[in-house]
C-alpha cells in the first residue's frame, strides 16, 4: 500500500530552535504613571535577592495595612500564612493553579498591562472562579532591560474597577468579570453575565505578546540580574500606588 513513490534525494533540510521561557516575576518595576495616578495597585518593593512580589501580594490583600503597606517587611512574619509548597521564587504563572490547590480559601487572577495597546489584559483566569473566600486579583508589569529581555514583577489590584475605568464611559463603581473583564453596573447584572460567561473559555493573552516579539524575549530569565540599582533611587510616592 502507498503511493508507489520513491525518494531519490534530499536537496535540503533546515531545523529552526527556540528557547523557551517560562513567564515568571520577582524585580521589581515601578508603576507606569498612568496606572499610579489610579491610585488602585500596592506595588510591593523587593530588593536584592528578595523575589517575593507575589507571595507579598496576597497578604497585601489578606492582612492589609494602614501604613507601609509597599514595604516587604510588612509581611515577611506572615509569610508563613500562605502554603506556598514547593513553588519556587521567582513564581511562574504555571505555578499558580499549584498555589490555589495548596491554599482551599484563595482564588487568584492575573491581568497584564500591554504597554504598546494601553489596555489591561487577562494573562492567568484561577481555576477556582467561585466559591472561595479569597480572591486577588494581580496585575503584571514589566520594564525592557537593555538586552532586550523583559523584566515581570507582582502586584495586587486593590480595586480593579478603577483599574479598567479608562475604558468605560460608566462613571460609577462596576462590577467585573474577571474571566473576559466585561463590566457590570449592578452585581445582579454581573452574576446573570457569568452564567453565560462560564459556558467559554476564559478571555486571555498568550505568550510572546507584539512587544516581547520586537524585544526577543518572551519571559524573564530566573537568573536576571536584580534591579536593585533602579529601587534605590526611587522615592515613596513611586512605590505607593494608594
Amino acid at each position: 500500500m502507498g503511493s508507489g513513490w520513491i525518494i531519490d534525494k534530499i536537496q535540503h533540510i533546515g531545523v529552526s530552535t527556540a528557547v523557551y521561557r517560562p513567564i515568571e516575576a520577582g524585580n521589581f518595576v515601578k508603576t507606569p504613571q498612568f496606572l499610579k495616578k489610579k491610585m488602585c495597585l500596592i506595588n510591593i518593593l523587593t530588593t536584592g535577592d528578595d523575589q517575593r512580589c507575589f507571595l507579598y501580594s496576597i497578604l497585601a490583600q489578606l492582612y492589609p495595612k494602614k501604613g507601609r503597606v509597599n514595604r516587604p517587611e510588612s509581611y515577611r512574619r506572615i509569610k508563613h500564612n500562605i502554603n506556598m509548597g514547593t513553588v519556587t521564587y521567582p513564581v511562574k504563572i504555571k505555578d499558580i493553579k499549584t498555589v490555589e490547590k495548596l491554599n482551599e480559601d484563595l482564588s487568584i487572577n492575573v491581568l497584564y498591562f500591554d504597554k504598546d495597546e494601553g489596555k489591561v489584559l487577562p494573562l492567568y483566569t484561577s481555576a477556582y472562579p467561585i466559591g472561595r473566600k479569597h480572591v486577588v486579583n494581580m496585575l503584571l508589569l514589566y520594564k525592557i532591560k537593555s538586552d532586550g529581555r523583559c523584566v515581570y514583577h507582582y502586584t495586587l489590584v486593590k480595586n480593579l474597577s478603577r483599574l479598567l475605568a479608562y475604558n468605560s464611559a460608566h462613571k460609577e463603581r462596576s462590577h467585573v468579570c474577571t474571566r473576559c473583564l466585561h463590566r457590570c453596573s449592578t452585581e445582579y447584572a454581573l452574576s446573570k453575565h457569568y452564567e453565560l460567561c462560564k459556558q467559554h473559555k476564559p478571555c486571555r493573552i498568550t505568550f510572546p505578546s507584539f512587544t516581547c516579539k520586537k524585544n526577543k524575549s518572551i519571559a524573564l530569565d530566573s537568573n536576571a540580574d536584580n534591579e536593585q540599582s533602579d529601587t534605590e533611587q526611587t522615592d515613596e510616592n513611586d512605590l505607593e500606588t494608594l
